[in-house]
């Protein structure tokens, strides 16, 4: 008797420092817990968040691996050290393999905690933007060989991360900017066919109803007349005569002779996640919290975004608002997220009821708020991405020319001079 209810007490004692324990962390999410690195990062102090990083939960958690592996690789490349970004972000796609498996401890223990007790494994898009931002790397430093490397991975990828799960609540199984990209890429290495292949795909995706909400509409007008060009020069005319059927005055806005200068802007921070909590009554006394990350939805607001070419400004073109394409697939994913939560809650509610009946009213009212607290919202994200991408491509002249590219209002502190050659591309990433 005595020893059953020594017991007991041990058991509340335990529960009663347990719960204090969460109720002093739980509460805190990863985008409070890290406000000032993202603050650091988007006043440009990336030394500073380097450091911050290097000292931070995220270095020494083994459950936010990726996400170090993530954040670091985009600060290095701020600090344009180029090949260390990089390798950083090679051991995180590596990694990013590594954890399609999750392990049977973690699952159990996401289903009776929260989903933050398992490794962290990258959003979709966050995958198939570090694989853009590869691209866009090697394309910085003239290797285009190697940034179409980077391109082919991106739709492999969305191939390998979507095929099982079905069109229902999975909208996002090609990427138009990524496309888009990837023929630009074909194009300047001369591979024509190719590049017509990825052009066609991207303007196709551009136009599906989802992707419409996540670009302005203007960016298919680039496309549209590289496309053109390119199916004229190999004299597709089951290409070039669909395009005149829609667009008449092609043929006038077709230059002769001309290059053409593609300056690639990312731009501004993408939004972090925020947890929304709602309350369940599951048949008892006892409400439950649910709770799911979500994206605001912003309206973009982008200052002025171009290139400065000779004295004459040229408007660059929303390519993707990666912000409204981040709050779309993780709202798409709150089905999945809920259904697996419900199990959860119901699994909880369960070892609550369990408890009160065997250590009475106390230590129910201590494990429902043990419950309570762990019933958290995984707002772990890659907070360094880019809220947008832009695109500016001029059809010049041959000739020498001194530009400046201009992202969000800030122009390039140096001028550079660009050599451009008939029917070849120069391509640029904005610093």
């Amino acid at each position: 008797m005595v020893g059953s209810f020594l017991l007991s007490k041990k058991i509340v004692n335990f529960f009663v420092s347990f719960v204090l324990f969460l109720l002093t962390t739980a509460c805190v999410s990863h985008t409070q817990e890290h406000e000032e690195l993202r603050s650091l990062y988007i006043k440009s102090n990336y030394t500073k968040a380097l450091t911050h990083l290097e000292s931070s939960s995220l270095k020494s958690s083994s459950q936010n691996r990726l996400l170090y592996l993530l954040e670091k690789g985009a600060l290095l490349d701020k600090l344009k050290e180029k090949e260390k970004a990089r390798r950083t972000l090679f051991l995180a796609d590596r990694l990013i393999d590594k954890q399609r498996t999750s392990s049977i401890s973690q699952t159990a223990a996401s289903f009776l905690l929260n989903d933050s007790t398992m490794d962290y494994s990258g959003e979709l898009f966050e995958i198939i933007t570090l694989h853009s931002l590869l691209a866009l790397s090697f394309i910085e430093e003239g290797a285009t060989k190697q940034a179409r490397v980077e391109a082919q991975q991106i739709n492999k990828r969305l191939h390998e991360f979507t095929r099982n799960l079905g069109d229902k609540n999975n909208s996002y199984q090609k990427d138009a900017f990524a496309l888009y990209l990837s023929g630009i890429i074909y194009e300047a290495l001369g591979e024509v066919d190719d590049a017509i292949i990825d052009y066609k795909r991207s303007l196709r995706v551009y136009n599906s109803p989802v992707y419409k909400k996540f670009h302005d509409g203007e960016i298919k007008e680039q496309i549209t007349k590289a496309l053109y060009r390119l199916a004229k020069k190999r004299k597709r005319e089951e290409i070039t005569q669909k395009i005149e059927a829609t667009n008449p005055q092609i043929k006038q806005k077709l230059e002769k002779q001309t290059g053409s200068l593609i300056v690639f802007h990312e731009l501004g921070t993408l939004s972090p996640k925020r947890a929304k909590n709602f309350f369940f009554d599951l048949g008892s006394s006892k409400p439950f919290r649910f709770s799911f990350p979500y994206i605001a939805q912003k309206a973009p607001s982008s200052g002025e975004t171009g290139l400065l070419l000779e004295k004459k400004f040229f408007q660059g073109t929303e390519a993707v608002n990666l912000n409204a394409l981040a709050s779309h697939t993780l709202e798409e994913r709150r089905l999945r997220l809920m259904l697996k939560g419900t199990v959860r809650l119901l699994l909880k509610s369960k070892i609550t009821n369990f408890i009160e009946d065997e250590l009475g009213p106390l230590a129910g009212f201590l494990a429902t708020s043990l419950a309570m607290a762990t019933e958290v919202a995984d707002t772990r994200g890659w907070m360094f991405l880019p809220k947008q991408f832009f695109i500016t491509r001029v059809d010049l002249p041959p000739g020498s020319y001194k530009v400046r590219a201009v992202s969000d209002s800030l122009p390039e502190k140096k001028e550079r001079t660009v050599k451009i050659k008939a029917g070849k591309l120069v391509l640029i990433r904005a610093s």
